[in-house]
């Protein structure tokens, strides 16, 4: 199994960072899998130009712009699960993760009826983090998620949402999240 994890977070040691690694680590436990982790923030993305390029192209992203998305693009073909991970900053994901969805859109070919996507039936899970309550954006976050994952016709293994997080050193004592990481990390194995 190829999973794919993309880290939005340009913390490093940061409470998404902690919660991101237990739920790896709770899929290790269940399945052998190939993990691929992408720091987004560590990624030279520039944002979508919105030039269509990539419409001329049908069975590749085809974008013209090239950056590091050339290799994001490469492991989001490859893999059978895919993992978008962020804090919740003003009401949204981080903009490094951002850019790196925006620029899925060269992955949707609208110039078919219906269109179509190269992501087609890729298990997505999302991992939020969030000093906030759930509706201090996280919702809107997950709103976001439901809709790439519904018009892109891929499969939900679900959400994983922590809210009220302050301190990483307090994360990372906090057993009981932890371990809740790790349950849903083993949930994704099916």
């Amino acid at each position: 199994m190829n999973v794919v994890a993309i880290q939005g977070s340009p913390r490093r040691g940061g409470n998404t960072e902690i919660v991101l690694e237990s739920v790896l680590a709770g899929l290790a436990e269940t399945t052998h899998a190939h993990v691929t982790l992408i720091r987004a923030a560590n990624k030279k993305i520039s944002g979508c130009q919105e030039c269509f390029t990539c419409q001329t192209v049908n069975d590749a992203p085809g974008c013209a712009i090239q950056d590091d998305m050339g290799e994001v693009y490469a492991a989001l073909l490859d893999a059978d699960r895919v993992i978008f991970a962020s804090p919740v900053f003003c009401w949204g994901v981080t903009a490094q993760l951002k850019a790196v969805l925006d620029r899925l859109y060269a992955c949707f070919k609208f110039n078919e009826t219906p269109p179509r996507c190269l992501l087609a039936g890729k298990k997505m899970a999302l991992v939020l983090t969030s000093g906030g309550g759930p509706d201090d954006g996280a919702n809107l976050c997950e709103s976001m998620y439901d809709f790439l994952v519904s018009f892109g016709k891929g499969v939900d293994k679900g959400r994983l949402i922590s809210t009220l997080m302050k301190d990483p050193a307090q994360t990372r004592c906090d057993s009981a999240l932890l371990e809740r990481a790790k349950k849903f990390g083993r949930s994704l194995a099916g």
